[in-house]
């Protein structure tokens, strides 16, 4: 005599309810401030980065927008204050980290209301920031990206008041600035860029350029230091603003 199966609808209403409780779990946080052992003045300029390589993130931030201070990451998740480096300019406004050099540690830019500073990771110092040729410009935000595709990352700044600028890399951290895009697409000054993020939109194995504009002062919303611009990378070494296409 056969044995009367469960119904499927029964197996069913069983399986929803036991994914109940996962379905309403939720992630929760808690204020571990104290971890960090002092108090900084910092400014828009900070970034969470593997400082010497031991696996375990540590913070490094610009107090009053000019020293670096690092706090180093001790297994345990606690933190201890390291000096950095004094990055120069004032008003950081970004800053990005990679590694620049190919030895393996993450170095700093800092972007600034005049000039861009590069200090070098050697996985237990930085060295003295040096300003990096061209950017005494109102750098509202950057970018670390292999821009031209040789393997190395190239530096790419918004500029608030006037034209951006990419940077190459010749894979030991020293910059030139390079003409691989013409920022130049309107007949404004194209200033007002504020914003930017590199990625393949199209699905072409290419990286693009994506840049939010925002001008102050200008308030018309036709005006083209208003219009968000993207330069669609043409996979052979240029550029072109297509961003009206896109839509």
């Amino acid at each position: 005599m056969k044995t009367p199966s469960t119904p499927k609808w029964i197996l069913m209403s069983i399986l929803n309810l036991t994914s109940i409780p996962f379905i309403f779990s939720q992630i929760t946080f808690s204020n571990s401030s104290s971890l960090v052992p002092s108090v900084i003045h910092s400014g828009n300029a900070i970034t969470v980065m593997d400082v010497d390589g031991d696996g375990l993130d540590d913070i490094f931030v610009l107090d009053n927008s000019k020293q670096a201070k690092v706090f180093k990451q001790k297994i345990g998740g606690n933190f201890v204050l390291q000096n950095g480096v004094s990055m120069g300019g004032s008003s950081a406004w970004s800053m990005v980290v990679g590694d620049l050099t190919g030895n393996g540690y993450k170095d700093v830019v800092g972007g600034f209301n005049g000039n861009a500073t590069l200090s070098k990771n050697s996985g237990s110092s930085f060295t003295a920031a040096t300003t990096i040729t061209g950017s005494n410009y109102f750098l509202q935000n950057m970018n670390l990206v292999d821009v031209d595709n040789d393997g190395d990352l190239d530096l790419f700044g918004c500029n608030d008041v006037g034209l951006s600028k990419i940077w190459l890399n010749d894979g030991n951290g020293n910059f030139t600035v390079s003409n691989i895009i013409n920022f130049d697409v309107t007949p404004t000054d194209d200033s007002g860029n504020y914003g930017s993020v590199w990625s393949d939109f199209d699905n072409d194995g290419d990286l693009d350029l994506y840049i939010a504009k925002c001008r102050q002062g200008v308030n018309d919303t036709n005006d083209a230091r208003r219009i968000n611009i993207l330069f669609v990378n043409n996979g052979n070494g240029t550029f072109t603003e297509n961003a009206a296409g896109m839509v």
